[in-house]
């Protein structure tokens, strides 16, 4: 067996001590439509959609993903109709707009996936019934491990285009799954650069989410353990992935493709000192479609002056 020597980012515990600052990420929902509302971000998620174009596509089309909106989608031509009509709206306004491209980009998937959504609402619809998942049933499961994960298990299966990543990102919303991490593309990058490659399968071809979904929860898990024992505090595998996503969303963005790994957890720090920003403030901009671009910018002439 082999042993795989962890080594975190310089810096990578001082950023998740950063996080955990303000943490606010464990409100449990207080009605029934907060729980639908958590999981209608992660749905447009892709490989190339990025999570403030996610935000982007749900603010646009709100009033058609609602529960009473989305019990027509699939049965009532008209839905698809008039969400068709909000998108093609949607395109003649942006012209020349900030992050008129990655606009462009998510509303022109949306459109060409039309069926895909209308499916997805409707199967987490009947998800939503079959399991009977309410404001008591996020609170019962809250602290069962076992619960949550059979939970995610039957989200990834039984929601159309939703798996993995998608269904641990709408319990996170909902304020529960701690122990869990989602197997994205930044949680897989930041487990690499720490000395986890692979996760045990072959590396002449990709693994699919739901193969690594529980290595890759054990390896955050382990990362949270050393990072615990750095601040002295207790560190959930929620919140050392959540510092790892920002860490990679932050060198993922435009004009940063050259220079993403000279902007170490410590480097991040320096830089949201050197504008005053809060933890909160950088969400903020990475979740404003508009200010991708300029973000990236600042970002790249910091780590190369």
């Amino acid at each position: 067996m082999i042993t795989v020597v962890i080594v975190l980012p310089d810096g990578f515990p001082d950023l998740v001590a950063v996080i955990i600052e303000d943490w606010n990420w464990d409100q449990l929902p207080k009605t029934n439509s907060d729980i639908w509302n958590s999981l209608l971000y992660p749905i447009f998620l892709g490989e190339n959609i990025r999570s403030a174009q996610a935000g982007y596509a749900e603010k646009v089309l709100a009033p058609h993903l609602t529960m009473g909106a989305a019990q027509r989608a699939q049965s009532d031509p008209n839905w698809s109709k008039a969400v068709l009509s909000v998108i093609n709206a949607e395109l003649n306004v942006i012209r020349g707009t900030p992050g008129e491209g990655f606009k462009r980009a998510v509303l022109e998937n949306v459109r060409e996936s039309i069926t895909e959504l209308a499916r997805t609402l409707s199967t987490a619809l009947q998800f939503f019934k079959t399991h009977n998942v309410s404001v008591q049933k996020i609170r019962q499961i809250r602290n069962s491990r076992d619960e949550t994960i059979t939970l995610v298990d039957y989200a990834a299966r039984e929601i159309y285009n939703v798996g993995y990543t998608k269904a641990v990102l709408w319990l996170y919303d909902c304020g529960i799954a701690d122990d869990l991490a989602p197997p994205n593309s930044q949680n897989q990058r930041f487990l690499a650069e720490c000395g986890y490659s692979g996760f045990g399968w072959s590396r002449h071809g990709v693994a699919e989410t739901w193969q690594i979904f529980a290595p890759l929860c054990q390896r955050m898990r382990e990362v949270a353990d050393i990072v615990s024992r750095e601040l002295k505090k207790q560190i959930t595998a929620k919140q050392a992935q959540l510092a790892a996503w920002y860490l990679e969303s932050c060198r993922g963005l435009p004009g940063m493709t050259r220079h993403g790994r000279q902007l170490t957890p410590t480097v991040l720090i320096s830089f949201l000192e050197s504008r005053s920003w809060s933890i909160d403030d950088l969400a903020k901009k990475l979740g404003d479609i508009e200010r991708l671009e300029e973000l990236g910018e600042e970002l790249r002439d910091f780590v190369t002056p």
